[in-house]
């Protein structure tokens, strides 16, 4: 709740109806304590059970305040009825809010006011308390405006369409404190997830464009809650600073900045005591400081509850509020009152301006825009957007403004786009319908626009780190085990040519510490020193022990250590890099470029999967990296897994997003399990009593702590010592420490049983039979239940099986590297309040989280412009027949009403003309139909035929450069020379190798040859069915041209009747009629 960023996240109604409940109604928490009378008093002050705002909320006639019945009826149900104006006694009008079989739900967003104007609540100055509420009420208004105005609908098959929406319906809720105990004006939107068409009809919104929208409109309320205060208060820009939060310019009162963090550590200490104590005051002053107690355990519900309080008293006033207000301000100490103090003597200066010269330029710095998307990597244009917002652009220009400066700049070769964004945002801006897949190109969420300059940088990085992995310096003569795979056997030749850099790809639970181990048996026999380490020390720790390296440790030991020996001897080192994938990037080119200086002896092996969970600071260093050893011939696959052999298919699945065959699988099994938001630990819980040595793979830290809880109830633990999280431990649990102390060998990570508690602390043993004693103080700051584990912590961990916990919103790389931690297949619980498992399994299968290098994001974008130009042709096509179609229409009926005027046999001949034109309209629709089909599936056919093509391809280049690799090792393994005292055996050896390679060799030329002879023949075959489809397309064309001109023909010999008939008729209409008043045209 402290975030100064808002979120956005779909949410069930389910959800919603417990968030009013809990945040505005409030009645469960306070039970009999408050009479209804008196909360319905209360809640009619000052908007504190929720509004209805937004236009679409306007034209329902929802009224002002928030209904539950209303709220259930839009966010739910989707229908809505009302009484019928003109008869009462009619039956209700049903307003349906979504189409059959869409979505529904509602969007649940936060818009944060910055902490140091929600400190102005704290004030005993009623003007600057004001000032703040005043401000939250513009923001929240221009947030949503600025919404209503970018909002988008889909029409059409498919939704191919992008139309402009009109209006939200929206509930909000202010809310003035965190559930931290300290002001923080905040405020709840529910915005349901329809909006109206321009044909009056209730469509879903457009999701991408939505979601990307929304830092628009956070910019351009952080702006105008910033005027507001100022002119309110009279304060000058010197009163402001600014901070940039992404692409949203934040601003923040200068003198109050650095009081927030002060008073919110001190006032969550406050109100956690009083949590624990389970003691809290009512907030109406009239009940004359009741006091009630919470349940006896602490959750984040309660503290909720601190929240809801908080509103309650400031809603209520009174001596409590001023009470609350004055808490605060001892709380905030000398730092609070001194920022007040500097606060008022700034006020009634001039309100902030823009600057001229931003005027001259359209309301923003050119060269500070240039700054800004240079300084970014991969971005979207409503980035750019909302940072013009910050600089004084109006939101309602600023997409547009940001648009052409972005093709100015892709015009400069400054940024990669999918083509010209201006166009399409000009359409949209003016309300006109667009392709609905450019649009999402353009400003959706997932439109991204990479920078030149991360492509430049990312091209160096390839030909430092290709340089390295060049460099030669100690081979090692490792022994190959006679249990090593073929693929394990090229790893391990890779590592004993002794490269600077080299590189092992490898699936979960491939053997990969399997096959360094005695690549440091070998490192250690010729005087090496072998060091493992990886982003943790337990990572790093475990794969130590595994390959009995001289010393394991996390990366950031390392390089302090590394530092310390600066200018001494160092010893030739192995160093080994486990888990590469998920370490930063600053890490990891820190390792590198240690590892480039030849003085330090070092030369590196890295492992690591792009499949599983992805590097923290989202950059895809580890791509770039094996991209550089590739290019040195440096990497090695590791494809097959032993851990996951009992269900490879399966794991595979998992691995390559097929969704259909994990579901079938995991429902064939039973092992695809549903749960809701309010008793998925409870059935987790269940699941893992059934199976005996599982582990609990989950996504946030709360999910795991909720887990582990139900467990320890499951196991009648009673909690006897406090630990971390508002949790506590007994004899008989399992904990996990999550602080490192070096000098007792106790990691982050480590798990432990507990099996003895004292005063002062406890006696925890390790799976290895190893006991230490935790500190009561170490206990309860860095102790946790480890019944559940992370997805960070259970890297590299594996067990008899997992159970993996996923929602809506993960993604396909989290899912695998969590379920394949088991020996046996996993078991699913998919969270969800309202759909089925599969849909949420499929959803989360489908979300692609890899995250791609620069060089991928442009391969990319370039793929989506030319797939945004090919439907366009057949698309501009498809709008000419239709139009041909309805000009032959509205001819049809101006013949109809001359038709009328006429009778007799000319009816007669004329009917039989226009059959026959209507006979031949329909047969040319119908035939151009048909041809657009047959067109559209020869393209598909042809594309088919690319890709078989392209695969091949790969194939061949793969044999190919598998077969170069070994021609060069063999090559270097005869040139190399033994020292003339090498003994027979080491001859001996060396003559094994050049054998081993030389038969490799073979085998691999057999191997080319035949891949080589199968691209012929593909090659070959794909030709002759490209040729056989050009002739059936232009046999197709011909005959088409030749029927449609019959058709047209007749039709026009009709239509030239027809128009005879019209010009007789006209004549006949336009002939005097012979009256007594002389003549009369009609």
């Amino acid at each position: 709740m402290a975030s100064r960023s808002r979120t956005f996240r779909r949410s069930s109604a389910a959800a919603m109806a417990r968030h009013v409940a809990q945040q505005a109604g409030l009645a469960a928490a306070l039970k009999d304590e408050v009479t209804g009378a008196q909360l319905a008093e209360v809640f009619a002050r000052d908007r504190l059970p929720g509004r209805w705002i937004g236009r679409g909320a306007a034209k329902l006639e929802l009224g002002e305040l928030v209904r539950m019945p209303d709220i259930l009826a839009v966010m739910r149900d989707g229908v809505l009825k009302r009484p019928d104006p003109l008869d009462p006694l009619a039956p209700d009008t049903e307003i349906r809010l979504r189409g059959a079989g869409a979505e529904v739900g509602f969007y649940g967003v936060i818009l944060a006011l910055p902490k140091s104007v929600s400190l102005l609540l704290a004030s005993d100055d009623p003007a600057e308390r004001e000032a703040a509420e005043e401000a939250a009420r513009v923001a929240e208004r221009v947030f949503l405006e600025t919404l209503e105005g970018l909002v988008r609908t889909r029409t059409g098959r498919d939704g191919v369409n992008s139309v402009s929406g009109d209006g939200l319906i929206a509930a909000s809720f202010t809310h003035r404190g965190s559930s931290a105990g300290d002001p923080h004006l905040h405020v709840h939107f529910m915005i349901s997830n329809s909006t109206q068409g321009s044909d009056y009809a209730w469509r879903t919104i457009d999701s991408k464009l939505f979601m990307s929208s929304q830092r628009v409109a956070t910019a351009a309320a952080m702006r105008a809650m910033k005027a507001c205060i100022s002119e309110l208060l009279g304060l000058s820009e010197d009163a402001w600073l600014s901070r940039q939060v992404g692409s949203v310019q934040t601003p923040e009162l200068r003198d109050l900045a650095g009081a927030a963090e002060n008073l919110s550590r001190a006032s969550e200490r406050l109100w956690r005591d009083r949590v624990k104590s389970g003691l809290h005051r009512t907030i109406d002053d009239r009940l004359d400081h009741h006091l009630w107690r919470l349940d006896r355990e602490a959750n984040a519900a309660d503290y909720e509850k601190i929240e809801a309080e908080i509103d309650l008293t400031l809603a209520n006033g009174g001596e409590n509020a001023d009470r609350l207000r004055a808490d605060w301000r001892t709380l905030g100490g000398a730092a609070l009152e001194k920022g007040l103090a500097g606060l008022r003597a700034r006020r009634g200066g001039e309100a902030p301006s823009p600057s001229p010269s931003r005027r001259k330029r359209g309301g923003y710095d050119q060269k500070a825009a240039l700054d800004f998307i240079c300084g970014q990597e991969i971005f979207c244009l409503t980035d750019l957007a909302a940072w013009m917002v910050g600089e004084g652009v109006p939101a309602a220009d600023s997409m547009l403004k940001a648009a052409k400066f972005l093709d100015a700049a892709a015009a400069e070769g400054l940024v990669h786009m999918t083509g010209k964004l201006s166009p399409t945002v000009f359409a949209m801006q003016e309300g006109l319908a667009v392709d609905t897949r450019r649009a999402h190109a353009v400003a959706g969420i997932g439109g991204r626009i990479v920078t030149d300059r991360r492509v430049q940088w990312e091209a160096r990085m390839i030909e430092e780190f290709s340089a390295l992995a060049r460099q030669q310096r100690q081979r090692l003569l490792i022994e190959v085990p006679e249990t090593a795979t073929v693929e394990q056997s090229i790893a391990l030749r890779l590592i004993a040519e002794g490269r600077g850099l080299c590189a092992i790809r490898g699936v979960a639970g491939a053997g990969k510490s399997f096959i360094l181990k005695p690549a440091a048996e070998a490192a250690r026999r010729q005087g090496m020193e072998v060091i493992a380490i990886a982003r943790n020390a337990k990572i790093g720790r475990n794969l130590g022990q595994d390959i009995e390296a001289n010393a394991a440790m996390s990366i950031a030991d390392f390089l302090t250590r590394h530092q310390s020996r600066v200018g001494k001897a160092r010893k030739p080192t192995l160093l080994v890099i486990d888990e590469s994938g998920v370490v930063d990037e600053a890490d990891l080119l820190a390792v590198l470029r240690l590892a480039a200086d030849p003085a330090s002896q070092i030369q590196v092996v890295m492992t690591g999967d792009r499949s599983q969970s992805q590097s923290i600071d989202r950059k895809a260093t580890w791509g770039v990296l094996t991209r550089a050893a590739e290019q040195a011939g440096a990497v090695a696959e590791l494809k097959t897994s032993f851990r996951n052999r009992a269900w490879a298919a399966e794991a595979q699945a998992l691995r390559e997003g097929d969704a259909r065959a994990v579901v079938d699988a995991a429902a064939r099994g039973g092992r695809l399990k549903t749960a809701n938001s309010a008793d998925y630990a409870r059935v987790v819980a269940a699941l893992w009593a059934e199976h005996p040595g599982s582990l609990v793979v989950t996504y946030t830290n709360e999910e795991a702590a909720r887990i582990s809880a139900e467990i320890q109830k499951l196991k009648e633990i009673e909690p006897v010592v406090e630990i971390a999280r508002d949790q506590g431990c007994g004899v008989g649990d399992t904990i996990r420490t999550r602080r490192n102390d070096h000098d007792r060998s106790i990691y982050n990570g480590d798990t432990w049983e507990v099996i003895g508690a004292e005063e002062d602390g406890i006696f925890v043993e390790n799976a290895a039979g190893r006991v230490v004693f935790l500190t009561s103080e170490y206990v309860k700051q860095h102790v946790e239940l480890g019944y559940a584990s992370t997805l960070d912590s259970a890297q590299g961990m594996t067990v008899d099986r997992a159970i993996f916990v996923g929602r809506a919103g993960l993604g396909r790389n989290q899912m695998y590297s969590g379920s394949t931690r088991g020996r046996a297949a996993p078991i699913y619980v998919m969270v969800s309040d309202e759909e089925q498992p599969e849909a949420v399994l499929a959803s989360i299968l489908e979300t692609d989280d890899t995250i791609a290098t620069a060089d991928e994001r442009v391969e990319e974008i370039a793929a989506k412009a030319d797939e945004l130009k090919k439907p366009r042709r057949l698309d501009a096509e498809r709008e000419r027949v239709e139009a041909e179609r309805a000009a032959r229409v509205a001819k049809t009926v101006r013949i109809w009403e001359a038709i009328k005027a006429a009778g007799g046999a000319e009816v007669s001949s004329l009917r039989q003309m226009t059959g026959v034109i209507r006979r031949a309209s329909a047969a040319i629709h119908e035939q151009e139909r048909l041809a657009l089909e047959r067109r559209q599936n020869r393209e598909n056919r042809r594309f088919d035929l690319y890709e078989v093509l392209e695969a091949n391809r790969a194939g061949l280049l793969e044999a190919e450069r598998q077969l170069d690799r070994l021609s060069e090792a063999l090559a270097a393994e005869r040139a190399r020379k033994l020292p003339e005292t090498a003994t027979r055996a080491a001859h001996q050896a060396q003559a094994q190798r050049i054998a081993t390679l030389e038969a490799l060799l073979e085998n691999q030329r057999g191997l080319y040859g035949r891949v080589a002879e199968r691209w012929q023949g593909v090659e070959t075959n794909c030709a002759a069915r490209l040729a056989e489809i050009d002739e059936i397309d232009a046999s197709d064309r011909a005959w088409q041209a030749d029927f449609l001109g019959r058709l047209r023909g007749e039709a026009d010999a009709a239509e030239a009747g027809i128009k005879d008939f019209l010009a007789r008729a006209a004549g006949r209409q336009a002939r005097p009629k012979a009256t007594g008043s002389g003549p009369e045209v009609t």
